[in-house]
């Protein structure tokens, strides 16, 4: 598709998305995010996940997650924004995000080793009931040992036991 074919359905997505179409948005982020309307625009990428957020979709409060953790565009990276979008499609029981938020914990030290622990094992014990072609819990099932172990080098055994059983306890909402 030309960039003209992918301008006109831009203005055609703005405008359901402008109407409170999430769908929409999400097409229209996606476009701004992989560049197919110029050079890539994670400012206005980030602009319409959210709105498709703020109404609850959780793949784009994934998606507003992924680019506060890695920075991306201009974009500034903020793990306490990755932490936040992350927790908010963690609580609505999405797999990755759950994971996602373990990792971030355990890449920087400053966030609470616990509550990233904790995370991990509910990502761990949902990925398990996951089907087993779904990539992205597969990720979470094979990358939560490396993530498991950065976090647990950190913590106490009474830390540990203090995650696993909040963990036990934890229901999405």
């Amino acid at each position: 598709m030309d960039l003209q074919r992918f301008q006109t359905a831009a203005d055609v997505y703005r405008g359901k998305a402008e109407a409170g179409d999430v769908s929409a948005a999400l097409k229209l982020a996606a476009l701004h995010e992989q560049g197919k309307l110029g050079s890539r625009n994670y400012i206005q990428a980030m602009h319409w996940y959210k709105m498709a957020a703020y109404q609850g979709d959780v793949n784009a409060m994934y998606q507003v997650a992924s680019i506060y953790e890695f920075g991306q565009g201009k974009v500034q990276l903020s793990p306490d924004q990755a932490v936040e979008w992350y927790g908010r499609a963690a609580q609505r029981g999405h797999v990755y995000s759950l994971y996602r938020l373990a990792a971030v914990h355990a890449a920087h030290a400053s966030l609470d080793d616990v509550e990233g622990y904790t995370w991990l094992m509910i990502s761990r014990r949902l990925a398990r009931k996951c089907a087993s072609d779904d990539a992205l819990c597969g990720i979470a099932r094979r990358d939560a040992f490396s993530t498991g172990w950065l976090l647990e080098k950190r913590l106490s055994e009474k830390q540990v036991r203090r995650a696993r059983l909040k963990a036990q306890k934890w229901r999405p909402s």
